[in-house]
């Protein structure tokens, strides 16, 4: 497990009071940083060094914030690398352009440590988690074809052993034998065709690619005992991973009901970031008509919108869902700055399952799932 000084952070800004403030909270912290005062250099310190996170101010003389998004995106080495934007900036709409060009998050000038540090800490976890899952499988992968070749190899080797033992067997056959000697040289014959049997079966079976087994499709060609074999250690298998990635989200289909566009993006870009398929719905009408069409496995309804609100239209699909008897039913979360017993009560009554406070952080977010 790495500890905070292994973690590498680039900061841009051409603000060099604002550099020295964030170099004094992360220095305290032990992370390793580096520093560019403006877009050029931050480019080529970011494709040149491997950074864990990119703290990015938006307005730069030359190129700016978003030119460097945008060219970082595009290069293989950088695109994965987490950017949380640096800005004063009040324009939702400037806002919404970072979030467009693959920002994870954001921090609002004049920032407070404790601020910046959780969203440092969240996004690097989840950088961490990301290639976690990504070496497992390789390991995996690596793992399994050596295993294979291995376990064929030796089994090639028992192949020629069996064919030297028919041959002699053959022979012995030829001979003048008494009828016991006979009866014991075919029974040799006989096992030694069995167990090239099961040989062949054992080879088709490591052969079997690992998609073939993970997809729960029955294997052909084996009798019901391997199979029933193959499925419990493949069961085993995927609990064992499962239980070794437990703190990443299973992919999921989430519809985002949010008419605040900076919200919007904030939780879209993390959750697209994980692998998860995201929708939005700028208001309660359009977040019912989404699931009418759709199949989602999670609704994050904000209370408070335009045309109709997350109450109403969580009333709404819970209508929808007693009238095609669909239970349980899905899992809609209720996005709120106010939480109080009241507001609470009257998302419980209107049929809403759990509540995020705004505003929230990714971390809270992704509890959530």
């Amino acid at each position: 497990m790495n500890t905070s000084n292994n973690y590498k952070i680039l900061i841009v800004d051409d603000d060099v009071l604002s550099i020295n403030l964030m170099q004094d909270i992360l220095k305290k912290e032990k992370y390793q940083f580096a520093t560019a005062l403006n877009g050029r250099t931050a480019i080529y310190k970011a494709k040149a060094y491997k950074f864990d996170l990119i703290l990015l101010d938006i307005v730069m003389p030359g190129i700016d914030g978003f030119e460097v998004c945008k060219q970082l995106q595009k290069y293989p080495g950088t695109k994965d690398v987490p950017i949380i934007f640096l800005t004063a900036l009040s324009n939702i709409e400037q806002t919404k352009q970072g979030f467009e060009l693959g920002a994870v998050d954001y921090v609002t000038k004049p920032f407070s440590r404790d601020e910046l540090l959780a969203r440092v800490k969240t996004q690097i976890e989840l950088k961490r988690n990301r290639e976690v899952l990504i070496e497992t499988i390789d390991s995996i992968e690596i793992a399994t074809d050596i295993k294979n070749e291995s376990v064929i190899m030796e089994t090639a080797k028992i192949f020629t052993n069996l064919n030297s033992i028919n041959a002699l067997g053959d022979s012995l056959l030829k001979t003048n034998l008494n009828p016991e000697q006979k009866n014991i040289s075919k029974n040799i014959l006989e096992k030694c065709s069995k167990t090239k049997s099961q040989l062949e079966e054992l080879i088709h079976i490591i052969r079997i690619s690992v998609e073939q087994i993970l997809s729960g499709v029955s294997l052909t060609g084996v009798d019901k005992n391997t199979n029933n074999i193959v499925r419990k250690f493949v069961e085993q298998a995927e609990k064992k991973i499962r239980e070794r990635n437990s703190e990443i989200s299973k992919k999921r289909t989430i519809l985002i009901a949010e008419d605040n566009m900076m919200v919007q993006k904030l939780a879209e870009n993390n959750l697209i970031k994980l692998g998860h398929t995201v929708n939005v719905a700028e208001n309660g009408k359009q977040a019912v008509e989404k699931f009418r069409k759709g199949k989602y496995d999670i609704i994050f309804m904000d209370c408070q919108m335009p045309e109709m609100d997350g109450f109403e239209a969580t009333r709404t699909i819970r209508k929808i869902e007693k009238e095609k008897n669909i239970f349980p039913g899905i899992q809609i979360i209720a996005m709120t700055a106010a939480t109080t017993r009241s507001e609470r009560k009257k998302c419980m009554d209107a049929g809403m399952d759990d509540f995020l406070k705004k505003p929230f952080n990714t971390q809270e977010l992704l509890e959530k799932l």
